[in-house]
Order: C-alpha cells, then structure tokens, then sequence
C-alpha cells in the first residue's frame, strides 16, 4: 500500500510540475513579446528624435 500511495504522491507532483512549466513558458513567451514590442517602439522613437534633431 505504501508504495501505492508514494506512486500516486509522485504522479501528483509530476503534473503540478507539467502545470507549473505550461504557465511558465507561458508568461516567458509574453515577457518575450512584450520586450519586443518596447524594443521597437524604441528604436523608432529614437529614429524620429534624431531626424527632428537633424532638421533644427
């Protein structure tokens, strides 16, 4: 019974584990494209300022 019981204990903690990975990949996967839309905005933003700063 008791090996049983560890069985079901490891299962358990082996789709907690599987759960906990999916939301991690998940909120890395929106980290990621959330940079990349700052790093855009960004890199346009300073475009714009510099072309400003070439027309003064």
């Amino acid at each position: 019974m008791q090996v049983d019981d560890t069985l079901n204990l490891f299962n358990e903690l082996q789709a907690l584990q599987q759960s906990v990975a999916a939301k991690t990949k998940t909120l890395h996967d929106a980290c990621d494209r959330l940079y990349t839309i700052i790093y855009f905005d960004n890199n346009k933003l300073i475009k714009k300022i510099y072309k400003l700063k070439i027309l003064d």
